[in-house]
């Protein structure tokens, strides 16, 4: 993992093994980071994306362990009982073509990828949305 820091910007690359959502996690505390968007682009080893179930409240995490285009990460970095949170979907391709997507569970760099974490001066908080399960962004706290 190597960064670098632009005024409000941190320009993340990641190598071959690194995991991407614990990367982010690491540059993000490190650099004090409570409220972002964050984007990015790369090659993947394997990923898990999950699938948000209401009916169930859970997710089905679908498990890819080949080569991925990540062709796209879209996320945002808050807070929840005033620690770190991420939420994260990704789209990636494999070699035929096919594109899958979701909630990001996590992904294993395969030759590297490039994210920049948009830091917003402030601090967003979560909860759980008791109708639907979820962690949802709380503008009262």
């Amino acid at each position: 993992m190597n960064y670098k820091r632009f005024d409000q910007t941190i320009v993340l690359r990641l190598d071959r093994g690194e995991k991407v959502k614990e990367s982010i996690q690491t540059v993000c505390e490190k650099e004090n980071v409570t409220l972002a968007t964050v984007n990015g682009i790369g090659g993947l080893d394997s990923a898990s994306i999950g699938i948000y179930n209401f009916d169930t409240s859970d997710y089905k995490i679908n498990e890819f362990n080949e080569f991925l285009e990540l062709t796209s990460l879209l996320g945002n970095v808050t807070q929840m009982d005033g620690e770190y949170y991420s939420h994260f979907h990704a789209t990636v391709g494999n070699s035929k073509g096919d594109a899958f997507g979701g909630d990001l569970d996590e992904a294993v760099i395969g030759a590297a990828v490039e994210i920049f974490i948009h830091i917003i001066n402030g601090t967003v908080e979560r909860s759980v949305d008791d109708e639907t399960g979820l962690n949802v962004l709380n503008f009262d706290k």
